[in-house]
């Protein structure tokens, strides 16, 4: 019996463990956070301050891209086409000031400002009013990870209404993973939860 038993605590010991993703998994090869309604999201690095996020869906004719600085701040977004973040239909986001100008994303963080929006061929197509607000630090759980982060929130402003998303900002790793959305002024209608968390290289 102690036999059967070394045994199996030799092969438990022998199993490894998937590690929780740190900022280098963000800066390898990326970050996936799984939802519980099969939407998964990856997170890379495109240079020191820009994240981009893929959003994949069940039906992947939906799947599209955000690039976010410091992973709170849009500058660009559209649609995958085959895999590939497409420019056909992609927009740009030009702020107010330079983006090394922009607030760091701090606890109580709170900043506004009208984006012009340009389509892939340059052309300015939409004028937009961003509120980014940050709240105070908190800690998440997404699996069995748990992160010190803070609650985040962006409220786009249209000429014909808006619309919101909060999220949960991990300042450890530089990512916000979205937990809602709904219409601009109000809380979220939608709620999205994130139930894991991994590097990209891991196996599953």
């Amino acid at each position: 019996m102690r036999i059967i038993l070394s045994g199996i605590l030799v092969a438990i010991a022998a199993t490894p463990a998937l590690a929780c993703p740190t900022r280098a998994d963000l800066e390898a090869d990326g970050i996936e956070v799984r939802f519980a309604d099969e939407t998964r999201v990856v997170y890379t690095l495109r240079d020191a301050n820009i994240i981009r996020e893929i959003s994949h869906f069940p039906d992947p004719s939906e799947d599209f891209w955000v690039d976010a600085y410091l992973g709170i701040y849009p500058v660009a977004d559209g649609a995958m086409r085959d895999g590939e973040a497409s420019r056909e239909d992609m927009v740009t986001s030009r702020y107010p000031e330079t983006l090394p100008d922009l607030p760091r994303v701090e606890p109580e963080m709170e900043w506004s400002g009208v984006l012009t929006g340009f389509d892939g061929r340059g052309s300015e197509v939409e004028k937009t009013t961003l509120a980014v607000s940050i709240g105070a630090k908190q800690s998440v759980t997404i699996g069995f990870c748990t992160y010190d982060a803070m609650s985040a929130q962006t409220e786009f402003s249209y000429s014909d209404g808006g619309d919101m998303a909060e999220f949960r900002y991990l300042p450890d790793l530089g990512i916000a993973v979205q937990i809602g959305s709904g219409p601009g002024g109000g809380s979220p209608e939608a709620y999205y939860r994130p139930i894991s968390i991994r590097a990209v290289g891991d196996e599953e």
